[in-house]
């Protein structure tokens, strides 16, 4: 079967390849031990594991007051005081399923050790994922790089640390943008759509304008996919805990009280207290104005306009005033490398190849050097403010930039095949 050359040398190559995943996937559990035995609990892990957990061993709601006292004991050591996180269970029960798996470990270590793992992979596929929406095929050297820009990017560090669903809800949202750009699966779309909404503060924008775009295009099988998924996870939800839904919404309502996230409010309180209630609701309502003329404008478009619409759907989620999380905001490296990807067809006619590169690399590094002298002085809330707005501000102009650059000036991106 191997009788020739060329297939013992594709044999020798398919063996080195399995033991360099299977030695990398066990250099990866070694490492995440080594940094689970000094690590504080993962907040945003350890409430879904240990409420999942309680109602598997003793059939106490995850919403229970039992079951937050018991996840405020496992993460203080004692009861939460006024003003600290309640640490309240606030993932809808049919999205609490998707932790049955680590549920059924007992030891919290070897559970997020599992959690962290699967999230390290999945970075990897997303880093693909990131490269295939546009079609970019980048020079073989730039792939591991570009991987581990992924990996190392701030908001994707805090997505591992903190244990929250940021890396497999924008895994399965940019799969389901993936699938609807190639088609011929519409209904895989619909499904990963549904899942993407683990994380709906970031995503819920992005799904909202999937699931128009399929419709203004008739692709069914999207809505037909996504209501099934929906519909059979809300029904067993109901079914595993009838009375689930209003423990979760006062919960909701608590942690929504202590503001556990990022709002442009918060931010703009400490530069202008005076007017900045006024100036968030201003930037909302102009942001939500300007996102509904650009979907409505791509709703009869192709792919190529799918895919600059999603991003800047993306670009703006976190200025919309809702609660959103730092980490959440990985997804913005999208953005990003469609805009490098965009540059570089206009550029590679005047042989200025590196520049798209160079557009990848140049927030990786700012942010970065920025961070580390902040972090020099010890200024963590510029940080935070740096991390909030940077990809934001970094993604609308960059995709507005395209906009005028890449569409209007021919020959178009329009006229070509992605």
């Amino acid at each position: 079967m191997f009788s020739s050359p060329r297939s013992r040398l594709e044999l020798l190559f398919l063996v080195v390849v399995i033991c360099l995943a299977l030695a990398v996937l066990g250099g990866l559990i070694w490492a995440n031990a080594l940094y689970l035995r000094h690590a504080p609990p993962a907040r945003e892990f350890l409430g879904p594991w240990l409420g999942m957990r309680l109602f598997l061993r003793e059939g106490v709601s995850p919403y229970s007051e039992a079951a937050a006292q018991q996840i405020q004991v496992w993460y203080y050591g004692r009861l939460a005081r006024q003003g600290e996180d309640p640490l309240r269970v606030t993932t809808p029960f049919f999205f609490l399923l998707l932790y049955f798996p680590f549920a059924l470990l007992s030891d919290y270590a070897l559970a997020f050790n599992l959690w962290l793992t699967l999230n390290e992979a999945a970075l990897v596929v997303l880093a693909f994922f990131y490269l295939r929406l546009p079609g970019w095929r980048l020079r073989r050297g730039f792939v591991p790089l570009f991987c581990l820009i992924v990996i190392f990017w701030p908001h994707t560090l805090l997505a591992l640390l903190n244990g929250g669903t940021a890396i497999p809800a924008i895994l399965a949202g940019m799969g389901a943008l993936l699938v609807l750009k190639e088609g011929g699966k519409d209904e895989l779309a619909g499904v990963l759509a549904v899942l993407a909404l683990w994380q709906a503060a970031m995503t819920a924008p992005l799904v909202i304008f999937l699931c128009l775009w399929a419709l203004a295009h008739r692709r069914w099988g999207v809505i037909w996919g996504g209501m099934m998924t929906f519909t059979i996870l809300v029904l067993l939800a109901f079914f595993l805990i009838p009375d689930w839904f209003w423990p979760w919404l006062r919960n909701l309502l608590a942690e929504y009280r202590y503001e556990a996230g990022w709002r442009p409010l918060d931010f703009l309180t400490g530069w202008f207290p005076g007017p900045a209630r006024r100036m968030a609701w201003l930037l909302t309502v102009v942001l939500s104005l300007l996102l509904a003329m650009e979907w409505w404008l791509a709703r009869r478009q192709d792919v190529r306009y799918l895919l600059w619409t999603a991003s800047l759907t993306l670009a703006v989620t976190p200025l919309l005033g809702m609660c959103t999380s730092l980490a959440g905001q990985m997804a913005l490296l999208f953005p990003l490398v469609l805009t490098a990807f965009l540059a570089g067809r206009r550029w590679a006619r005047a042989r200025r190849r590196w520049l798209p590169y160079l557009l990848l690399t140049l927030p990786f590094l700012l942010l970065w050097g920025w961070g580390a002298r902040l972090g020099m002085l010890g200024d963590w809330q510029a940080w935070q403010t740096l991390l909030f707005w940077f990809l934001p501000l970094w993604g609308l102009l960059g995709l507005y930039w395209l906009r005028w650059y890449a569409f209007r000036l021919p020959p178009t991106w329009l006229e070509e095949e992605l």
